[in-house]
């Protein structure tokens, strides 16, 4: 029987911070060429899901060609069979709920049969609460997640039938979309 791989997803997402170089170590390990995961990551880019080998790790985040971490996030346990997003958050010089640092994210990839899933992440440093809503005709026809502030996420993926939904943002209990993107076939 093959082992299950450990998937990891490594993005940047922090919009006032320059490029950046990723590192992935055995713990206490110091930054280094040779444990570089990858280089010149730019915002709002991500790394799409990489195999790596089980076990414990130290992650940093440096400037681009630096091996000075000025993120970590220490002591990470990746165990066979799970899917993790990492993700560098926040504003450069931000305070509180807006300060820069990395943020972990365990991923349910199971496929569910007949159905589309979607996972809604709050990531954007400067806004308020937010509902996620299907629109219908410019309308607001469901409000399938309330209340979700910055760097928190939805506890389970949202299972949705096969379909095309228009999903827009609103202020928590707004009625007014911010943001709205293309529809979307799921």
């Amino acid at each position: 029987m093959a082992e299950l791989p450990v998937i990891l997803r490594v993005a940047h997402f922090s919009p006032n911070v320059p490029a950046v170089d990723v590192f992935l170590k055995t713990p206490g390990a110091a930054d280094a060429t040779s444990n570089r995961a990858l280089q010149n990551v730019t915002f709002p880019n991500d790394s799409g899901f990489l195999n790596v080998a089980a076990g414990r790790y130290d992650a940093s985040v440096a400037l681009a060609g630096s091996l000075d971490g000025v993120l970590n996030l220490n002591g990470a346990e990746l165990a066979r069979g799970t899917s993790t997003s990492v993700f560098a958050i926040g504003l450069l010089g931000g305070t509180g709920t807006q300060a820069l640092q990395l943020k972990a994210f365990a991923d349910d990839r199971t496929p569910v049969a007949g159905k589309a899933k979607l996972r809604v992440i709050h990531l954007s440093p400067d806004a308020p609460a937010v509902d996620v809503v299907v629109l219908n005709g410019g309308a607001i026809a469901a409000r399938p997640v309330t209340n979700l502030s910055h760097s928190n996420a939805t506890a389970t993926a949202l299972s949705l039938d096969p379909g095309t939904y228009t999903l827009a943002v609103v202020p928590a209990g707004a009625s007014t979309p911010c943001c709205r993107p293309a529809p979307a076939s799921r």
